[in-house]
């Protein structure tokens, strides 16, 4: 009896090892590269890694997977240029190393930042618009889109969204200019919904839709995941 006894405490020890590490990759990591102040927001459902890391203000998409300490998968930019990657975890010290396209490869060095707002977490089944609100997504956004380019026709539209700190947003068109033609911002009849964060994931809502993207952020720049694509957007104030 007693070496069965053993062999269970053995085998949920194993489990539990084998459980353990994949879970610490999850968190924010900052840390430097190059003299650079590099950030890092990860995530893991299972085995699955998903994230963002910014380097010296450039915002790139992480996916990938984990195996106990261990990770690798590949960084996509903002430009759509793909890098593989691998990385490891030894407590609360990340370490990533990436492959640029000449081969040489950029290891990144980074610990686990404890946010004491962690303590406060959502009730499952229930939607906070006041305690999980990102700070760093307060204030003006906008995003820029250039139509045609060719010399007989372009335009540029633009399209905002503030996130203010009760936890609802506004959004509205903004500026329109194209060949003979004009359009002013009009903040006057912006749209308002509700919005919180959870983890790399941003809810909004409205009286009509519900939708929830992931994102990811700096100081300057944020990049929202829709199905339709990446929308970037900088901050304006």
């Amino acid at each position: 009896m007693r070496n069965y006894l053993i062999l269970i405490a053995l085998f949920f020890s194993m489990c539990k090892s084998n459980q353990m590490p994949q879970q610490e990759f999850e968190g924010s990591f900052k840390g430097t590269m190059n003299g650079y102040a590099s950030t890092s927001e990860l995530s893991v459902d299972g085995n699955i890694l998903t994230g963002s890391v910014s380097m010296n203000g450039e915002v790139a998409i992480v996916t990938g997977t984990v195996n106990g300490t261990y990770c690798e998968g590949k960084i996509i930019d903002n430009n759509e240029a793909a890098y593989e990657f691998s990385g490891s975890i030894n407590g609360d010290e990340l370490t990533l190393s990436i492959n640029s396209p000449d081969g040489t490869a950029v290891e990144m060095v980074l610990n686990r930042e404890i946010e004491s707002s962690k303590s406060n977490k959502k009730i499952a089944g229930q939607k906070s618009y006041s305690d999980e609100l990102n700070s760093g997504l307060f204030g003006e956004w906008v995003h820029t889109e250039i139509l045609g380019g060719g010399t007989e026709f372009s335009m540029t539209n633009e399209s905002l969204i503030e996130f203010l700190e009760d936890g609802t947003f506004l959004t509205w068109k903004g500026r329109s200019v194209g060949s003979g033609y004009s359009r002013d911002e009009d903040k006057a009849n912006a749209s308002e919904g509700k919005w919180y964060t959870d983890g790399n994931s941003l809810h909004l809502s409205d009286t009509e839709n519900e939708e929830t993207v992931n994102y990811t952020l700096d100081a300057n720049r944020f990049l929202m995941n829709l199905e339709s694509g990446k929308k970037l957007y900088n901050r304006r104030r």
